[in-house]
């Protein structure tokens, strides 16, 4: 989204209008992404990683995204990538359901 709102601001097929101002919010529990991502530095175990490493780097050093950390308890994103204790799970699906 935020390529395609660039692309046509710079074709000017925007003329005259002012474009939104794309911005997105990255929500990480693991604090060894959020320093790979906002500390331009490689290590020897890093280095394998492809361009796209790059390109959200890219973007997060031109703003364009943020990082917020958050705790492992309260990552909503856990309910769909890995095994939950009951408590846990019960709590996001109400956040999702918005009960």
């Amino acid at each position: 989204m935020m390529t395609l709102v660039q692309e046509l601001k710079d074709r000017e097929f925007m003329d005259g209008f002012s474009p939104p101002r794309v911005h997105c919010k990255a929500f990480e529990d693991n604090s060894g992404c959020v320093e790979m991502a906002t500390v331009h530095k490689m290590r020897p175990r890093t280095k394998h990683i492809n361009i796209t490493y790059h390109h959200f780097r890219e973007a997060v050093r031109n703003k364009l995204v943020t990082i917020h950390q958050v705790k492992t308890t309260e990552q909503l994103a856990d309910i769909f990538t890995k095994p939950l204790a009951q408590n846990l799970f019960v709590k996001f699906r109400k956040l999702i359901m918005g009960w």
